[in-house]
């Protein structure tokens, strides 16, 4: 890479900047780094230096296009949450900015939190998906917001969450510049959307889509020269010990985590074959259909709190088959008792007055959800053993979730037992206190399922 620099004024510097590239990000990265299609995806595993390279290339990039072609680029970097940002991509683009060794002309600031390139004032953006009227709203004053970089993609529950955000990217752009999503994420279940939407979408040899748009392909630690030795010590213990986990965490490949708490789960939709198409979406005639085949509803709710969030559940149990229709879910920051009748509510009238466990730890909360109309929430029962309990009970279920569900989805694919402090080889008979909130709401709400008594005094 060969750069020249020009000051403020214009007037060129006798600075000249020369970068091996080939020495600073190394091999394996060849077809990403020259991709100009819509959508460039790389999953890989630990050490596969992706998110490096992909700061990299934005750094040099947004260089390149102001000193050869006169361009101003801005990009907005995204994550599902805001806050997450900080120790990630803007550590991530610091730290290319650094090995290309034109510190001298970036300037970083923390807040509000964005980069700026000094001789052009192109900026880096930060963003977070659960604040998506920030993203939609963003202009460039004197440039062209051509890039999006989505790191830890598999965090965003849908397409549909960022499909605004992708809209965005429109207009006519000065040659050679172009439209660029970058998605970049270590890989788990091969249900992720991220599968279905875009590596099912290429070429397995190539990684390339027919119509040229989409890059999908896959890296791991091999293509990363710069490892140390210790690192490359645990990617081989652990290919000896758990030949399944480092298939994901070393190869990069599709795969299920040790130590998860549920397998016995599915996406699967209700069948409405008997009804229009149109009809099929509504939540009654999926309470109806699956009625008639001697499901019973169920509803359960957990709160959130400042950093949590509050988890509504609509379940369809059979609990002589042992099977289970997750059939939908509202889940929310910060919502208060108000917010929360307003939205259960949403779903229809036989909310009103159907049973819904909620967390017994709140129950101002369930007084005041009740005074808005919700009638038949109650207590959940809880004490010691209730949660194993809980998940011994959901553990004997088939378990169908409806594609809509993805929070439900998520946490199943996550939900993991505490490893022992001792030995991280051993796991814990308690689960980890994350990725709990829908199944807390679904724990409560199959109480009654596998307990010995129901006071009606919570109601």
């Amino acid at each position: 890479m060969r750069l020249l620099s020009t000051s403020d004024s214009g007037q060129q510097d006798k600075k000249i900047f020369n970068v091996n590239m080939e020495n600073v990000v190394g091999k394996g990265y060849e077809e990403f780094w020259k991709f100009r299609g819509r959508y460039r995806l790389v999953k890989g595993g630990r050490g596969s230096k992706k998110s490096s390279t992909a700061a990299l290339w934005y750094i040099y990039h947004m260089m390149l296009f102001w000193y050869k072609f006169g361009i101003q680029v801005e990009m907005l970097c995204l994550r599902a949450y805001f806050v997450n940002h900080s120790d990630s991509t803007y550590s991530q683009l610091k730290w290319a900015i650094e090995r290309l060794g034109v510190s001298h002309l970036w300037q970083c600031y923390r807040n509000p939190l964005y980069i700026k390139f000094i001789p052009s004032g192109g900026r880096i953006l930060f963003r977070g998906l659960d604040s998506p009227d920030k993203i939609t709203s963003i202009k460039s004053p004197a440039g062209y917001f051509a890039w999006i970089w989505l790191e830890e993609a598999y965090e965003v529950k849908s397409a549909q969450q960022f499909e605004k955000v992708n809209l965005s990217l429109r207009g006519k752009l000065p040659k050679p510049l172009f439209y660029q999503m970058t998605f970049t994420f270590n890989p788990y279940s091969d249900k992720t959307w991220l599968k279905s939407r875009y590596f099912d979408m290429v070429n397995p040899q190539t990684g390339i889509s027919e119509d040229g748009d989409i890059m999908a392909i896959t890296r791991n630690f091999d293509c990363n020269e710069f490892l140390d030795e210790g690192f490359l010590k645990e990617m081989d213990r652990i290919k000896r010990l758990h030949p399944n986990e480092y298939n994901v965490v070393g190869l990069g490949n599709w795969g299920i985590q040790r130590g998860l708490i549920f397998s016995n789960w599915e996406i699967k939709s209700v069948k409405l074959a008997s009804i229009s198409p149109v009809a099929a979406i509504n939540i009654e005639n999926k309470i109806r259909i699956l009625s008639e085949a001697g499901f019973t509803l169920r509803c359960g709710l957990d709160f959130g709190f400042t950093n949590d969030i509050t988890a509504f559940v609509i379940l369809m149990v059979n609990s002589s088959k042992k099977e289970m229709y997750v059939i939908d879910e509202i889940t929310g920051h910060g919502m208060t008792p108000k917010a929360i009748a307003a939205a259960i509510m949403s779903k229809g009238v036989i909310f009103r007055s159907c049973e819904i466990v909620a967390d017994s730890s709140n129950p101002m909360a369930i007084d005041l959800i009740r005074r808005e109309g919700i009638y038949g929430i109650m207590k959940s029962v809880k004490g010691a053993g209730s949660v194993l309990a809980g998940i011994d009970n959901l553990r004997q279920y088939r378990i169908f979730v409806d594609p809509v569900c993805v929070n439900v989805r998520t946490e199943l694919e996550n939900y993991k037992w505490k490893v022992s402090k001792e030995d991280d080889e051993v796991f814990l008979n308690e689960p980890m206190d994350e990725f709990n909130h829908c199944i807390d709401a679904i724990r409560y709400a199959t109480e009654k399922a596998h307990v010995n008594f129901f006071d009606t005094r919570r109601r």
